[in-house]
């Protein structure tokens, strides 16, 4: 609500471009800025057509093109027949549709709006890329892009890149820009500390920020995701304590549905002991584990906790994929999988963590023992976190200090 609710006192100030590494925080704005009422505050979200294709109704953005070209009843009469043609359309028909309903919803880009919702590629894109209508014709959006940005919100900015920085304070040179991120999660995924390219170009946009002596520093520590008992571990470990949590305790407990095992804790460390982890090029899977995932999603399901409500983070690739995999053969293939590094700005009210791991890695730098990936994993949760992961990973470091009993209930599988 943070960012929705700087918008309205911007108000009158010129155009304000929200924007994020990522399509899913400028998502959530959109959503959050919906739920409030602004007046006469025009808003717009510029969006890819492959990302507004894989939103369900619950997660559309209300800003979208689309969205405010079906707000009109002209246009929407129109563009409804092209899109139920569209769901039965053979593939070689689909594309020739959706330039079709592009074009119905063109005019939307003739007008003037005072807020701009898009990712920093998207927006910076957007300015530079071909006139709609021609050489000579500068639509509005262009128009206002070039000349009348006067403020920039960046979320998620720990993932933006110094290149990317410098890019919008040249492209806007008016403007003031806000930076909203968290320094100890993850950086851009192209910066490697040791790497000169890295140094040069790609250091996160924070840490150059806070070399600056002169940039005013504003630190939030109100957490309204989860509440106390469910942000301690990463609270204590990775911000000294320093988070408050304004979310009240919710009465029911998602994890309640396993019994005496979980013995009404909302954070559980299952023990998979079974299984091992193997290569697979360069990344690593457990098929213990996936079974155990699999065990664990068809109880919440069960209880009511389906795909709406649980995502499952993997820290590689290669389990992602095979849970995946295994989860399609099981017909549940609606859950939402990602990597630890997609998950970062992401939530949900039940998260499941799959470690992978059945050794513990030598090297206190390595990709597992990373403390900015260990925060990331350990804090998308609202309402219960389950972590998934061999008996070892306990004495890994920082999950040694997460995994304490002090915040998590320990459960062996297979045991009742």
């Amino acid at each position: 609500m943070t960012a929705a609710a700087m918008a309205v006192s911007y108000k009158g100030e010129g155009v304000q471009l929200f924007l994020s590494t990522a399509n899913v925080p400028v998502i959530n704005m959109a959503l959050a800025l919906a739920k409030l009422d602004y007046g006469s505050l025009r808003v717009i979200h510029l969006i890819s057509s492959e990302r507004e294709d894989l939103m369900t109704e619950e997660t559309r953005s209300p800003f979208s093109v689309l969205s405010l070209a079906k707000e009109r009843e002209s246009l929407r009469e129109k563009i409804e027949p092209l899109e139920e043609q569209l769901k039965y359309a053979p593939n070689e028909e689909k594309e020739k549709i959706k330039k079709a309903i592009t074009k119905m919803c063109g005019q939307i880009f003739n007008e003037t709006y005072d807020i701009y919702f898009g990712t920093v590629d998207m927006m910076l894109g957007r300015l530079y890329k071909n006139n709609q209508g021609g050489k000579h014709q500068i639509d509005s959006i262009k128009k206002q892009l070039k000349t009348s940005v006067r403020r920039i919100v960046v979320d998620e900015a720990s993932q933006l890149t110094e290149a990317a920085l410098n890019a919008l304070i040249l492209c806007f040179p008016k403007a003031q820009i806000v930076l909203i991120g968290d320094s100890k999660q993850l950086p851009p995924f192209r910066f490697t500390p040791e790497d000169v390219v890295s140094s040069l170009a790609a250091r996160p946009a924070l840490d150059v920020a806070k070399d600056k002596m002169n940039l005013p520093v504003i630190k939030l520590t109100h957490v309204y995701r989860a509440s106390k008992a469910l942000i301690a571990h990463y609270s204590e470990v990775f911000y000294r304590g320093s988070l408050l949590s304004f979310k009240a305790e919710t009465y029911k407990n998602p994890l309640s549905c396993f019994g005496a095992r979980s013995k009404g804790s909302r954070c559980l460390f299952w023990k998979v002991a079974k299984g091992v982890a193997k290569k697979h090029g360069t990344s690593k899977f457990n098929r213990g584990e996936i079974q155990t995932l699999r065990y664990i999603v068809n109880i919440l399901r069960n209880s009511g906790y389906d795909s709406k409500s649980v995502m499952i983070i993997s820290y590689y690739e290669a389990q992602r994929k095979k849970a995946e995999d295994e989860l399609k053969k099981a017909k549940l293939s609606d859950y939402e999988l990602l990597t630890v590094d997609s998950a970062q700005g992401r939530e949900k009210k039940v998260v499941i963590v799959l470690t992978t791991r059945t050794s513990v890695p030598v090297d206190a730098g390595a990709f597992f023992n990373c403390a900015l990936r260990c925060n990331v994993a350990v804090s998308r949760h609202q309402e219960a976190l389950i972590v998934i992961g061999h008996p070892s990973i306990a004495a890994a470091p920082n999950w040694a200090r997460v995994l304490s009993s002090k915040y998590f209930r320990p459960v062996e599988d297979g045991k009742k």
